[in-house]
């Protein structure tokens, strides 16, 4: 074997596998794993991975782009309209200035100082989010936040004829987490259950308290096909999807999110008709616990 495929097979733990690419052909790719057979013995199993290699590449930089969009229309819909309400303002200022009152005057100011404030807002939070600064995390409205996502997905839904109902408890409504990092999640989830269907599908989102008062659980429920308890184990391991379109990647990202968020994501197998998943995520009232 090459010395530096060598040095870097035995320099992890039998039994866990690795892939190598040489230097002089980067497209080729091998997947190899050793075990003991004994003193200065080893058995090492090889097998070229180029294909495969290649495949996850692709799904990767698709997801990427994938989230790079939804990612791009959630900032143009948010900006949007504090932007909005600047320039029209400001072109109130400036066409009618002689003929405004000082209080008319003082009034559009503080309009145009708020959309501003809302803007500087919601770029300090996204450049939080591509830091990865602990300030990226802060109290969040689900109200709010699903109000932008069914904003984004509003086409999508009207095209299949399909409907999302909210019933949030006021009293649990404020989580705690990255509004973005929340926002994907239900965008994953509730793309993935209008897509899950040829027919209409019927979405129902609910939160309730965790067993523990710190956090809160929001349900996405829909009526569509289901999950089969056959793939029910695999639906969170990274490239695996039952579409053909499919990434397979969306939901190993979401669950991940949440769980940096301090919360986690989880199929509920005990409901039988449709799918239902479940968010646990920080209550805003774990900050002052």
């Amino acid at each position: 074997m090459p010395g530096p495929l060598t040095r870097r097979l035995f320099a992890v733990e039998a039994g866990q596998a690795i892939s190598w690419r040489p230097d002089n052909d980067p497209e080729f790719c091998i997947g190899c794993t050793w075990y003991p057979l004994g003193p200065n013995r080893a058995l090492v199993l090889m097998r070229e991975v180029s294909g495969k290699q290649e495949d996850i590449s692709r799904r990767l930089q698709r997801q990427r782009w994938e989230s790079i969009g939804r990612l791009v229309s959630g900032i143009a819909h948010d900006l949007g309209a504090p932007l909005a309400s600047v320039m029209f303002n400001a072109a109130v200022l400036h066409e009618r200035l002689d003929r405004l009152s000082p209080t008319d005057v003082a009034e559009l100011v503080s309009d145009i100082r708020t959309a501003a404030s809302r803007m500087r807002e919601f770029m300090h939070g996204l450049l939080d989010y591509a830091t990865g600064t602990s300030s990226s995390f802060r109290n969040v409205s689900l109200a709010v936040v699903l109000e932008r996502v069914n904003g984004l997905l509003r086409p999508m839904l009207r095209r299949g004829n399909h409907t999302v109902r909210t019933r949030l408890d006021p009293d649990l409504d404020e989580v705690r987490g990255n509004p973005l990092l929340i926002e994907q999640i239900l965008l994953n989830l509730l793309a993935n259950a209008v897509q899950s269907s040829e027919r209409s599908v019927n979405v129902t989102i609910t939160t309730a308290s965790a067993a523990s008062d710190e956090a809160v659980e929001i349900a996405v429920t829909d009526d569509g096909e289901g999950i089969g308890d056959e793939i029910a184990e695999q639906i969170f391991e990274p490239f695996f999807s039952t579409k053909a379109s499919g990434t397979g990647i969306g939901l190993t990202i979401a669950r991940e999110a949440a769980r940096d968020m301090g919360g986690d994501l989880r199929l509920d197998t005990s409901h039988r008709v449709g799918t239902r998943f479940v968010i646990k995520l920080l209550s805003a009232r774990a900050k002052a616990a």
